[in-house]
C-alpha cells in the first residue's frame, strides 16, 4: 500500500491507518465525491427495492451529502452492509435466439441508488490499489479507465502487423467463459483480495456485501418470489 510520502508498505498496521485516513477524507472531510456521484446520477434510472427515487436524491444532494458520509463511515468501519442494499429487482433483457427459453435472457439488477454511491467509492479505492501496486496487467483492457475493446483491437493489430513484417507465424486463442460474472465464487474473490494485500476491514465489508444477497424478477406488475444469490459479482 502506498504511504503519503510515496513509499510502499506491507505493514498491516500501516495499511489499516492508510485506508482509515483515506476513507475518512473521502466520506467526511470532503463530501465532494459524494455530491459528484449524486450529480452524476441519471434521474431517469429506475428505483431499487428501497423505492428511493434518484431524482429526489439529486434534488437534496447538498443536504444529504454529510449524513450519507457519516453513514458510510460507520458501515465501512463496522464491515457491514444493510440488508436492503443486498436486494435486487431483476429485469429480464432478451439476448438472442428463442424468446421461449429462459437461458436466452440476461438479468439487469436494480439495487439501492444510495448504496451504489459507496460501492463506486470503494471501487475507486480498490482500483487505485491494484494499479499503483501494479497488480493488473498492462495488457488488461476490459473494465479499465480509458481502455476498451477498441484499444484492445488496436494493440492486437500492432502485434500482428509487426509479426507479419518480421516474418513470424501468428497463433491466436479466443476464450469465452459462459456466465463468468454470474458463476464467480465469492470465497475465491475474498481469497484474492487477501492475497493482493487489501486491508481486513475492506475485505470484511466486501464479504458482508456478498453475503445473504437476494434477488427476484420483476416483469411489469408481476414479481417472483425472493431467491438467494450464492455466486456472482
Amino acid at each position: 500500500m502506498t504511504e503519503s510520502d510515496g513509499n510502499i508498505t506491507s505493514d498491516p498496521n500501516k495499511i489499516c491507518e492508510i485506508l482509515n485516513n483515506h476513507f475518512e477524507s473521502v466520506f467526511l472531510k470532503d463530501e465532494n465525491p459524494i455530491i459528484h456521484e449524486l450529480e452524476e446520477k441519471n434521474v431517469l434510472k429506475s428505483m431499487g427495492t428501497d423505492l428511493i427515487n434518484p431524482r429526489e436524491l439529486k434534488k437534496t444532494e447538498e443536504v444529504i451529502a454529510i449524513p450519507l458520509s457519516n453513514i458510510f463511515i460507520k458501515l465501512f468501519n463496522n464491515g457491514s452492509v444493510p440488508n436492503q442494499c443486498k436486494k435486487a429487482n431483476n429485469t429480464p433483457i432478451f439476448k438472442k435466439g428463442s424468446k421461449k427459453l429462459a437461458s436466452n435472457y440476461r438479468p439487469v439488477s436494480l439495487t439501492s441508488i444510495s448504496c451504489k454511491i459507496i460501492e463506486k467509492l470503494i471501487k475507486k479505492t480498490i482500483m487505485e490499489h491494484l494499479i499503483v501496486n501494479k497488480l493488473i496487467s498492462i495488457r488488461q483492457h476490459g473494465f479499465m479507465e480509458k481502455k476498451s475493446c477498441i484499444t484492445n483491437l488496436l494493440e492486437i493489430f500492432d502485434l500482428v502487423t509487426e509479426a507479419i513484417h518480421n516474418g513470424f507465424p501468428i497463433d491466436m486463442i479466443y476464450l469465452d467463459f459462459a456466465k463468468a460474472f454470474d458463476s464467480f465464487q465469492h470465497k475465491r474473490l475474498l481469497n484474492k483480495l487477501k492475497k493482493y494485500g487489501f486491508d481486513n476491514k475492506l475485505i470484511k465489508w466486501i464479504e458482508s456485501f456478498l453475503t445473504n444477497r437476494r434477488q427476484r424478477f420483476v416483469l411489469g406488475k408481476s414479481e417472483s418470489s425472493w431467491a438467494n444469490v450464492l455466486s456472482g459479482v
